[in-house]
């Protein structure tokens, strides 16, 4: 759906005015299926036993009630407040997932000539479905919402403040994003990146044997992480380290596994080859 909704948004100049409606259908979709679903992907298990049996409503700062990080542990004291059911606060968390997404497609714009002054014009043509359509390839717009996934959409949104050279708004995002999950203090260095004056080729080349290199000294780099965080995030980061299956947690097999792994890679790949031949 997402694909064709791409396709007519940039080729069918006719039916481009009538597609907005089409994003409500699209939103409400989304927001049906991450509050429904079961089972035992994206981690439903693990989530729901700390929301349901590790959670007190009674005082907010109790330990238990912080097994997660903070901001992700108070959203899920208020849920249970409000209403004590977990599809609830699923609603809850894909609500505000797809409120980012939603803004960020909305206001995406391509800069497509350059004025007499020598200035970038922004295009008005949109690009709402193709954003979609393109964090739907890259496991982002996905119906399972978790911290990480929370954390990382506000992380791109910030890119808004990283083009305006915003840093200060742009810190802010990344604190309320590693309020959700620590992982996104990674995304501290997009701000200098982004301004770095070298060729797309240059860039591309480091992130990818800047990945190989990160990938080969993972253990290493995170045993170090792990002294200095100490406390409960060292406990975590030695327990995944330690674990024996894959994704440790998830519910996933090695054949799951393996193939959510190449379809990633090839969805991955093929939006850089993309990005890369339209830029130049």
């Amino acid at each position: 759906m997402l694909a064709v909704m791409s396709f007519l948004e940039i080729f069918d100049l006719n039916k481009r005015k009538r597609l907005s409606f089409f994003s409500i259908i699209m939103i409400t979709i989304f927001l049906v299926l991450t509050t429904i679903r079961g089972g035992s992907k994206g981690d439903y298990k693990n989530y729901k036993n700390v929301y349901m049996y590790m959670t007190d409503t009674t005082y907010l700062f109790k330990t238990s009630n912080f097994l997660f990080e903070p901001f992700y542990s108070c959203l899920q004291w208020i849920c249970k407040k409000v209403i004590n059911n977990f599809q609830f606060f699923l609603f809850v968390i894909g609500s505000i997932v797809i409120f980012i997404e939603h803004n960020y497609a909305k206001k995406f714009r391509i800069s497509s000539s350059t004025n007499e002054k020598g200035y970038k014009e922004i295009s008005d043509r949109k690009y709402y479905f193709t954003i979609f359509f393109i964090l739907w390839g890259l496991y982002l717009s996905n119906i399972f919402v978790i911290r990480s996934t929370i954390s990382l959409m506000i992380c791109f949104y910030s890119i808004y403040y990283i083009q305006e050279k915003k840093i200060s708004k742009f810190l802010v995002c990344i604190a309320v994003a590693t309020g959700f999950h620590y992982s996104a203090l990674v995304f501290l260095p997009a701000y200098f990146v982004f301004w770095f004056r070298s060729s797309i080729l240059f860039k591309i080349n480091f992130f990818i044997f800047g990945s190989i290199l990160l990938s080969a000294g993972i253990r290493p780099i995170a045993l170090i992480a792990a002294r200095l965080l100490g406390g409960t995030t060292e406990n975590k980061i030695k327990t995944y380290l330690g674990s024996t299956s894959f994704m440790f947690g998830s519910g996933m097999d090695e054949s799951d596994g393996a193939i959510i792994l190449a379809k990633a890679l090839l969805n991955i790949g093929v939006i850089l080859l993309v990005g890369i031949y339209c830029w130049k």
